[in-house]
């Protein structure tokens, strides 16, 4: 079943960055601490590219504080990006656009624990990547899909 993300507001700028974090961070979808030196998603979202002040004054002119509107920054563990590639994989394969294939950012955890497809998410990560079995935080949440 493909995600619906309504979002409150689009970024004109997206940056993503993968690799070594240079210092310690946490995931933004489990919640676990991610280490300086471990493996990270970075992701920075900002609104608007130009200042919007700025835009409403005459050419040559500068405002006294500029503004970009909201702005977002995002950490990812690699733990739930294997998870999240496994859904988007299996979403794309089963007909979902790139953009509906996984869910929004921060939501990956109420997904699996709220949508009918939850036990089935996990499933699928663990087959794709079976030391996914192992993740603690995951074990516990799959037991608790299966008690209800």
């Amino acid at each position: 079943m493909c995600f619906y993300n309504d979002y409150d507001w689009v970024a004109e700028i997206n940056e993503e960055t993968a690799g070594v974090s240079p210092a310690p961070a946490k995931c933004h979808e489990c919640g676990q601490r991610i280490a300086a030196n471990e493996w990270r998603r970075h992701v920075h979202q900002q609104e608007h590219v130009h200042c919007e002040r700025c835009e409403d004054l005459d050419e040559g002119d500068t405002c006294d504080r500029h503004e970009y509107g909201e702005t977002y920054d995002y950490d990812r563990c690699e733990t739930c990006e294997k998870i999240l590639v496994a859904i988007g994989r299996f979403e794309s394969a089963n007909g979902c656009a790139v953009h509906e294939s996984q869910p929004a950012l921060g939501m990956l955890r109420d997904e699996l624990l709220q949508h009918h497809d939850g036990r089935l998410y996990v499933a699928v990560a663990i087959e794709s990547y079976p030391e996914l079995g192992a993740v603690d935080w995951l074990v516990e949440l799959v037991a608790g899909l299966e008690e209800e």
